[in-house]
């Protein structure tokens, strides 16, 4: 397998044709490359050269006009440590890679590419063996009759970019119905895999109403699956379940596999979602929203917004759409552009996202500001409210494994959750104070 992987990236790597000019897989390249507007003005001055080259590498082809300008940006470039070490973090070392491997003789460090190479090919090589334990997942649960929908990871690379070897990803998702919850787990563990927690039969039901997903490693830690019958967590968004979506889905197959996809604008829907959830920490979450816009340019715009706004995620959605407009110059339709003005609280959000998106190294945010961040996030007040309570109080298993209480007293662990919190962000909090 790992022969089949490196003989592919190598074929991959020795093309010295352009992307461009390579087979559409069913995407349009035709991306509008323009000047910088002003929100892209905000992350790329003149001292971040390697913020704009990222910017401009953040999709699977260029045409002939971002050509003309990615030279000037390459040779800009004095810190190639530190564009490595921001590329890595936004998961865009594939994407790099490809772009760069073009540029002419002389302009990008040899020592750099050869490292940038070495990364392709074992990125390729691990996206193969996941592409096939995934295949080995879907036979298994097709046997017993367990619908089972593959999203992000593989199935989404090869649907976006017609190749897996142009992303990163680390871990296999599947969404099942609720029904198959059991059954699914019972199936991966006799092949082996395990949950990382060890619940009672009371607190793993209490776990799972809330998080809505089960996480799963093989033997040794080499692959993760997880397994969700719904796409976001219950405090996230309630209504994003398995069964909503399930009348829209659309049968495929994945490396000769019978399969089901979610529609276009349901796989738009989940990506803003997702993105929002990790308030859009990471650039190639934008780039693969702007992949799947490009490429459908018929989406159902209006059908869309009605879906978004039923479930409460509205403002999520929107919040995607302008980032991907203001980053990645994706053209959106009148109708989302007026939505998009007409909320002032998305503009602060994506001013917000801009100003992180790109900063330098630093501590995770702490739990005061990732809270308020999805507390705006949201267009209802009481879905950010119930995100708020459900995020602070309830129970979860760190504060099972912490600490042993019996069952009689598991009710305190209603207190334990919040005095967790506190004691956690006070103590950095006050590491933070002493190392100014």
């Amino acid at each position: 397998m790992i022969d089949q992987s490196l003989e592919k990236s190598n074929h991959l790597a020795g093309q010295e044709e352009r992307s461009n000019s390579l087979p559409a897989h069913g995407l349009k390249p035709e991306r509008k490359i323009g000047p910088s507007c002003e929100a892209r003005k905000g992350v790329t001055s003149r001292n971040r050269p390697e913020i704009a080259l990222l910017l401009y590498c953040a999709r699977r082809r260029l045409n002939n006009e971002a050509d003309v300008e990615l030279q000037p940006l390459i040779e800009q470039i004095e810190d190639w440590e530190r564009l490595l070490k921001i590329s890595s973090r936004h998961l865009m070392m594939p994407l790099l890679y490809w772009h760069l491997r073009c540029a002419p003789a002389g302009i990008v460090p040899v020592a750099f590419m050869d490292r940038l190479r070495d990364y392709f090919h074992r990125n390729v090589a691990r996206n193969l063996q996941l592409t096939a334990e995934l295949c080995k997942l879907l036979r298994l649960f097709e046997e017993n009759g367990i619908k089972a929908i593959p999203y992000k990871g593989p199935a989404l690379a090869l649907s976006l970019y017609g190749d897996t070897a142009f992303r990163q990803f680390s871990d296999l998702d599947l969404l099942i119905g609720k029904q198959d919850i059991v059954k699914a787990t019972d199936l991966l563990a006799s092949i082996g895999y395990r949950s990382p927690y060890t619940l009672n039969s009371k607190r793993e039901a209490s776990y799972l109403r809330s998080k809505r997903e089960q996480l799963f490693t093989h033997p040794g830690g080499r692959v993760y699956v997880e397994i969700h019958w719904a796409f976001a967590p219950k405090p996230l968004a309630p209504s994003l379940d398995a069964e909503r979506f399930c009348p829209r889905l659309e049968e495929t197959s994945l490396n000769g596999i019978r399969t089901y996809a979610l529609s276009t604008e349901d796989l738009l829907l989940i990506l803003c979602v997702h993105g929002g959830k990790h308030r859009w920490e990471r650039l190639a979450w934008l780039c693969d929203i702007a992949e799947l816009i490009v490429a459908h340019p018929n989406m159902a715009w209006e059908r869309l917004l009605e879906e978004a706004g039923v479930v409460g995620v509205r403002r999520m959605l929107l919040l995607g759409l302008l980032l991907v407009n203001d980053l990645l110059d994706v053209a959106l339709p009148e109708v989302i552009r007026k939505e998009i003005t007409a909320d002032t609280t998305i503009s602060a959000l994506a001013a917000y996202v801009r100003r992180n998106l790109f900063a330098e190294a630093s501590s995770p945010p702490g739990t005061a500001e990732s809270l308020f961040f999805n507390y705006k996030i949201r267009e209802r007040r009481w879905d950010a409210a119930r995100y708020c309570y459900y995020m602070t109080v309830p129970p979860t298993p760190a504060e099972w494994m912490a600490v042993d209480l019996p069952t009689n007293l598991s009710f305190l662990y209603y207190l334990v959750r919040p005095a967790r919190l506190i004691k956690k962000h006070t103590s950095l909090g006050l590491k933070r104070f002493f190392r100014v």
